[in-house]
């Protein structure tokens, strides 16, 4: 098992406190977070046929949200490799410079 990065769950329960808050989607609370562990919400259900429509709907709320600006204060994760942040005023720049190409320079 790898070493747990200091701040990943830190990250990760800001990412999901961001997505409860925008009551798109059903996601687990969290309860507390530390080095090595992150406490969270059981969520119970069941996969109906309904579910992957309702996953489309809410994913679709919640990219219909905009603002000024793209992008968040701190840089986080995706999965163990890191993510840059900060903002930008274009969603294209964003995904160009804060998405894309840091994840083609890590491939390369």
């Amino acid at each position: 098992m790898r070493k747990p990065l200091l701040t990943f769950f830190r990250q990760e329960a800001l990412g999901l406190h961001f997505l409860e808050e925008a009551k798109a989607l059903l996601v687990p609370h969290v309860y507390g977070w530390g080095k090595k562990y992150i406490v969270m919400e059981t969520v119970k259900g069941q996969s109906v046929p309904q579910t992957e429509e309702e996953l489309g709907r809410g994913i679709a709320i919640l990219h219909s949200t905009s603002g000024s600006f793209f992008g968040l204060e701190e840089d986080n994760f995706i999965g163990e490799l890191p993510q840059v942040n900060g903002w930008e005023a274009s969603w294209v720049e964003f995904l160009r410079y804060k998405r894309l190409q840091p994840q083609i320079e890590l491939a390369s």
